[in-house]
């Protein structure tokens, strides 16, 4: 797989701005930082990114990224009922959340 240009790169540091099942093939993390969700419930005209099927997409990702590197993720409170084998876990509660 052909990596995307790094949208940031220095001092060893490495960001690439894609689509973490075609990136994550193509590297190997020493960690990843991810603030899901994004933008849920907006109209992309693109794909469905609605409340209702996001945890059907974000799970199967959630896989990927937990056996690629060390994960920092933030996410609202309801996601711990939907993630496990972690070694840590931090929930930061945030009411106004989708």
């Amino acid at each position: 797989m052909k990596l995307p240009k790094p949208y940031y790169e220095k001092a060893g540091i490495t960001i690439y701005h894609g689509d973490c099942r075609e990136v994550l093939l193509g590297i190997k993390p020493n960690l990843l930082v991810t603030d899901p969700p994004y933008g849920v419930g907006l109209d992309y005209g693109t794909h469905d990114d609605s409340p209702e099927i996001y945890w059907e997409w974000f799970l199967p990702i959630l896989e990927v990224l937990k056996s690629s590197a060390p994960l920092v993720m933030t996410h609202r409170q309801e996601a711990v009922k939907y993630i496990h084998g972690w070694d840590h876990l931090c929930v930061w509660n945030k009411p106004m959340a989708f």
